[in-house]
């Protein structure tokens, strides 16, 4: 924390709260910003009125997973594998870390934990991108639009466990088993190529056994050598592979990070960072605005629809219009990612979790022995009458005509 407002970048307005002094004195905390100081960047970093010098909190740097070591005349903070990024000295009873004697050193980047939600939101939103390269992107400034976190893994997904700490050793099983591959041959120390365009490398997939909306069915793929900056063409996969294709590619020239040069194809080939936060989740559920038809004054002004990718010509989003069933290409347009998340985690068809006695009393003060309680699992017809209404809201179907008598539920028999 600081009381020098002007050594903040990036600051938020907020009040979290105040801190008490040794000498009984109360102080408020105005906001966060970050702190950059040559090559050294220190993130949520606190505001506080009228406070006399920087301070470090031990307790922020373990919540990090950083660790905190004090010895007689210095103190240091290290990462998990032991690698010192910060050092201090001892005068009189104080430790100081002095940052303008560091600045030179190798650089460091103290970044506060990004939320579950946001970790998986922005993994999703670069095309399911491992979480090493999505920190590599953040922590070396290589895009525009990327907060400036650590992003985690874990293995279930992130709206299931909200309050739980992510830790990257966990494994999330679909991208885990759909990223499987061979190990990497060392890299050549001769380049291919010296210049962009200089040589290209092509391959041509098909033909596609269903055809796309389009009747596309070929998929042409040209890869620079010396940027990897990649271009997909359709020449005449299943029914939204092409644009899925598109997406992944689109995404990945701006995120995908060259080793030899350090920066991502898109800067390569343009010679500027690429700017993704406008980027969001593929297949995810929006509302595109109806601006040319007649709706009236208590008409939706809205459509539903489902997004599937980004427009080579404009800076406009491709969307699937669930109403007119074509694809169209606006910016006027709100998206609901969050449901497409949690939508992917869902089997096929709703299925009711057992829930043990002990799950039940640690969330409820229960005044009875959950033990003694008989339910009736209900049938597949009961489940599918349930969630009927739910599926047509969703996809957008018809309400179901026919009429179905529904028996009350029984009452849970407790001994």
């Amino acid at each position: 924390m600081t009381g020098n407002l002007k050594l903040l970048i990036n600051f938020v307005w907020k009040f979290m709260g105040t801190i008490r002094f040794g000498n009984d004195h109360v102080a408020a905390i105005l906001g966060f910003g970050d702190l950059q100081w040559g090559n050294i960047l220190i993130t949520r970093v606190y505001f506080v009125e009228g406070l006399g010098h920087n301070l470090f909190s031990v307790g922020q740097f373990c919540d990090l997973d950083l660790e905190v070591a004090f010895r007689r005349d210095a103190c240091f903070v290290r990462n998990l594998e032991g690698v010192d990024l910060l050092k201090g000295d001892r005068s009189t009873n104080l430790y100081t870390i002095n940052l303008q004697e560091m600045a030179s050193a190798s650089p460091i980047c103290l970044m506060a934990h990004a939320s579950s939600t946001k970790s998986w939101l922005w993994h999703q939103r670069l095309s399911h991108l491992n979480f090493d390269t999505i920190n590599d992107l953040a922590r070396n400034d290589l895009v525009a639009g990327l907060p400036k976190f650590k992003y985690h893994k874990e293995h279930l997904f992130p709206s299931c466990l909200p309050k739980f700490k992510y830790h990257k050793e966990h494994l999330f099983p679909y991208c885990e088993q759909g990223k499987s591959k061979r190990a990497s041959h060392p890299p050549k120390p001769v380049l291919n190529s010296r210049q962009r365009l200089h040589l290209l490398h092509m391959d041509l997939c098909g033909p596609m056994r269903i055809a796309s909306i389009n009747r596309k069915r070929y998929v042409l793929v040209i890869v620079d050598d010396y940027s990897r900056y990649t271009w997909v063409h359709f020449l005449r996969s299943k029914d939204e592979a092409p644009d899925a294709i598109a997406t992944a590619c689109f995404t990945q020239n701006r995120s995908i990070i060259h080793r030899r040069f350090n920066k991502t194809p898109y800067e390569l080939i343009n010679g500027k960072k690429p700017d993704i936060s406008f980027l969001h989740v593929f297949g995810a559920l929006c509302y595109p605005k109806n601006d040319h038809e007649d709706i009236g004054k208590l008409g939706a002004k809205g459509d539903i629809g489902f997004f599937i990718g980004y427009s080579a010509d404009s800076c406009a989003y491709r969307i699937y219009n669930c109403r007119t069933k074509k694809i169209m290409e606006t910016m006027n347009v709100s998206f609901d990612e969050l449901s497409a998340m949690a939508f992917e985690q869902r089997s096929s068809k709703p299925r009711l979790n057992s829930m043990t006695s002990g799950h039940i009393s640690s969330g409820l003060d229960l005044t009875y022995d959950p033990s003694t309680i008989t339910t009736q699992q209900p049938s597949e017809g009961e489940l599918d009458l349930l969630f009927e209404a739910m599926y047509d809201d969703y996809i957008g179907g018809q309400p179901s005509a026919t009429t179905r008598t529904v028996l009350p539920a029984q009452e849970p028999q407790v001994r």
